[in-house]
């Protein structure tokens, strides 16, 4: 049998590959669009398009017409130690709730939003110091004048024994159950193992934004400033 390999002039053997026609250059520009491309994809929806028609903000808290709370933000109460952050807060959230009864104690310069439901949320304080503040909220909001054991449009938690990735969860969970239109948390501190580090911070603040934006609430965070 005659085993001779066919050669083409010179001694050289045909290739098995087609040269790929795109030039170095061309490959970078293609590479080039497509990056424009996917950052324009990514940049698309956050653009401010004020073609676009979109809903009055709802105000949730405010003071004599000027907005305090509203829906889809997070705000916060800040103050040293023992400078009845908490009772401010309470007091700001059971005016607004308050019903029409005539002789109420308390914030009169607080309008009134007798639709709102409140979840509180307390990380710190045990389950006594945390009944007191239901029943400061409910007497300020006219439930317990009304023959009512607490106020029926507030839920609260008492989240001091769990972990902070545990007490996150349960107010996640509660979310979950129903809508609230405005969420109290009285110590956001204590849903972070370092309140030192800032990388931890800073995801939790955008973690809070992002949530009040999908659960269409507000957030208002109770915070102790050394």
């Amino acid at each position: 049998m005659n085993n001779q390999s066919t050669a083409l002039e010179g001694g050289a053997m045909p290739s098995a590959h087609k040269f790929n026609p795109l030039t170095t250059d061309a490959i970078a520009k293609s590479i080039k669009a497509m990056e424009y491309d996917m950052a324009k994809e990514r940049v698309e929806p956050y653009i401010v398009d004020m073609s676009k028609q979109l809903p009055e903000v709802l105000p949730l808290v405010s003071i004599n017409g000027s907005c305090l709370c509203s829906v889809g933000n997070i705000s916060a109460v800040c103050g040293e130690a023992k400078s009845r952050k908490t009772f401010l807060t309470s007091g700001l959230v059971a005016s607004a709730m308050a019903l029409p009864y005539g002789k109420l104690n308390n914030f009169g310069i607080v309008d009134k939003n007798h639709n709102l439901d409140v979840l509180w949320v307390d990380t710190e304080q045990g389950e006594m110091h945390v009944r007191k503040v239901v029943e400061r909220i409910s007497t300020m909001t006219g439930a317990k004048m009304g023959g009512l054991l607490s106020e029926p449009r507030l839920t609260t938690l008492a989240l001091r024994e769990l972990a902070p990735l545990e007490r996150k969860q349960r107010m996640y969970d509660a979310m979950m159950l129903m809508h609230y239109d405005l969420v109290v948390i009285d110590g956001i501190a204590d849903l972070q193992r370092n309140t030192n580090d800032l990388e931890e911070s800073d995801a939790l603040v955008t973690e809070l934004m992002t949530l009040s934006t999908i659960a269409q609430t507000h957030i208002l965070c109770v915070l102790f400033r050394a």
